[in-house]
């Protein structure tokens, strides 16, 4: 079946795919009413806590995809149209991320507890100057995401490259990225608990989070890679471009981690190495540790130095598998021992459900632009256009 003129997406034959949207929207409920029944129940912290923790991942993932896309542009890349493109696709999820954002001060009692200490300390730490600054921020951030998603995805792809106005966008994106991300992690994950100190934690978490944004990015790609609908717009060498990216981002986030553990460990202080403590040492959280380490970082950044797995599909969606599945445990484990002191391990059908539940509407949020995305990259668009897809290979 031919693409239209206009870059059309074709519909998908012989029912192809008919069957997954009935299950994200099921999964997406099943996660909903799971979260509204424990927090309105016996679990409330449990339910708040898992559900923060999948914001930070989620909203992570479609930030970061943009993030990627901006950066593509600034640097003036041309090995992989159609990667950027899957990566801006990304951001649908950005407008419900800020929506499930405003429901936190209904949790305030479970994720924001009194902090006593200084003046200035209770001031900045009051949940309400928290909570304003931090919506602000992503307001804003969100706000130019969504206008450069706009209009990089109107435009025409074309060999000279990005316009001025373009380039503007992706550098004002990048500046607000790495500040209100920063703020995000003072604000949602250090100030949980109020006596742990880093400098370098906000770095550490908007570059996590763009690893997680990379992450997605190379699922996508690669399942585009396998489709007939977009047959060839996803080479094997533009996978193995990603590939090195995915690989690069993995050793430096797990650089940043030892960079910040070594002074922790080193300076022995009071107010730093609790924190620390209480993951790397103290049951039930040190088992995760050492999964996030060897499953999320080790192995996936073992398996990227061969050229082979960077170019098959199979491969580098199943590293890009491990890497996310360590990345949301990290996260899990940044936000909910800060929060929950019983002894077990709060992992079980609830987070299990209010995961898939977030991962499911994220999916569908992205399977409605994605194909908008990659549309004008199809041959049809690009007889129009004069442009070949994908650029060089």
């Amino acid at each position: 079946m031919k693409a239209s003129s206009r870059g059309e997406v074709p519909e998908p034959r012989g029912g192809e795919g008919l069957g997954v949207r009935p299950l994200l929207l099921g999964l997406a409920m099943a996660g909903g009413v799971a979260f509204v029944v424990a927090a309105t129940g016996a679990q409330w912290q449990r339910a708040w806590q898992i559900f923060l923790v999948n914001l930070l991942f989620w909203m992570g993932m479609a930030q970061g995809g943009v993030v990627l896309a901006a950066l593509y542009e600034l640097t003036g890349s041309r090995w992989g149209e159609p990667v950027r493109r899957l990566a801006l696709g990304l951001g649908g999820f950005l407008p419900l991320a800020f929506l499930l954002f405003l429901l936190l001060p209904l949790g305030r009692e479970a994720l924001f507890p009194e902090v006593h200490g200084a003046v200035a300390e209770q001031a900045w730490l009051a949940f309400p100057f928290r909570f304003g600054r931090d919506a602000g921020g992503l307001l804003v951030l969100f706000g130019v995401s969504l206008a450069y998603m706009s209009a990089r995805l109107r435009a025409p792809s074309r060999p000279e490259g990005a316009s001025p106005r373009h380039r503007g966008l992706a550098a004002s994106l990048l500046l607000l990225y790495v500040t209100v991300f920063t703020l995000l992690a003072a604000d949602l994950v250090m100030a949980l608990d109020p006596h742990w100190i880093s400098t370098l934690f906000g770095a550490y978490f908007f570059l996590t989070s763009f690893l997680i944004g990379l992450g997605g990015t190379a699922i996508t790609a690669a399942l585009a890679a396998g489709s007939w609908r977009f047959h060839g717009l996803v080479t094997r060498s533009q996978l193995h471009d990603l590939g090195k990216l995915l690989f690069a981002f993995t050793v430096g986030s797990a650089y940043f981690f030892f960079s910040q553990f070594l002074v922790i460990w080193y300076g022995n202080l009071p107010e730093e190495i609790g924190f620390v403590i209480l993951r790397l040492r103290a049951r039930p959280w040190a088992p995760l540790a050492w999964i996030i380490a060897l499953g999320g970082f080790a192995l996936p950044a073992g398996a990227l130095l061969a050229r082979a797995p960077k170019r098959t599909p199979l491969a580098l969606s199943g590293i890009a598998v491990a890497i996310l599945t360590g990345m949301w445990l990290e996260r899990f484990l940044l936000v909910v021992p800060s929060l929950w002191k019983s002894p077990d391990l709060p992992i079980g059908w609830l987070e299990f459900l209010v995961t898939a539940g977030y991962g499911a509407v994220f999916v569908l949020c992205a399977r409605a632009l994605v194909p908008r995305a990659l549309g004008s990259l199809l041959p049809g668009a690009f007889l129009r256009d004069g442009t070949a897809p994908g650029g060089p290979r």
